[in-house]
C-alpha cells in the first residue's frame, strides 16, 4: 500500500481536530456526588435539615465560586433526608433524594423547559 499525500494531510487534519477543538456551546459545570455529601453529613459539617447551597458548599470548599453551575451526581449511596439546591442533577441523583424523602431544587432550568411548563398551567 502506498501513501499519498493526501492520506497525510486528512490524518493531520483529523488530529488536529481532535486536539484543538472545543465546544463552544458546552455549559461547565462543578460536580457533587451523594458520597461526598454523606460524608459530611457524618462528619457533622452539615446539617441535613438545612437547605444545602452554593453558598454552603463554598464554603465547605466543594466548589470554588459562588456563581459556579453545581451539578448533583449519584455516586455513592444517602442514608439521610436532604434538601438540596443545584443546576441540575441526574436521574438517578434525583430518585436516591426524593426516595430517602428528601428535595431538590433546580435553580436554572433550560428556556425550552420553562416553556413546556408555562404551556401546560394555561
Amino acid at each position: 500500500m502506498k501513501l499519498k499525500l493526501e492520506d497525510f494531510n486528512c490524518h493531520w487534519l483529523k488530529l488536529l481536530i481532535a486536539i484543538y477543538f472545543k465546544n463552544i456551546f458546552r455549559i461547565p459545570y462543578s460536580e457533587v456526588n451523594l458520597d461526598k455529601i454523606e460524608k459530611l453529613i457524618l462528619d457533622k459539617k452539615i446539617d441535613p435539615s438545612e437547605i444545602i447551597d452554593a453558598k454552603k458548599l463554598l464554603e465547605l470548599g466543594i466548589i470554588k465560586k459562588i456563581n459556579e453551575k453545581i451539578k448533583l451526581l449519584a455516586k455513592g449511596e444517602l442514608k439521610n433526608k436532604i434538601n438540596i439546591e443545584v443546576s441540575a442533577s441526574s436521574k438517578s441523583a434525583k430518585e436516591s433524594v426524593e426516595k430517602n424523602g428528601g428535595v431538590i431544587k433546580i435553580l436554572d432550568q433550560k428556556k425550552s423547559d420553562k416553556k413546556i411548563k408555562e404551556k401546560s398551567e394555561v
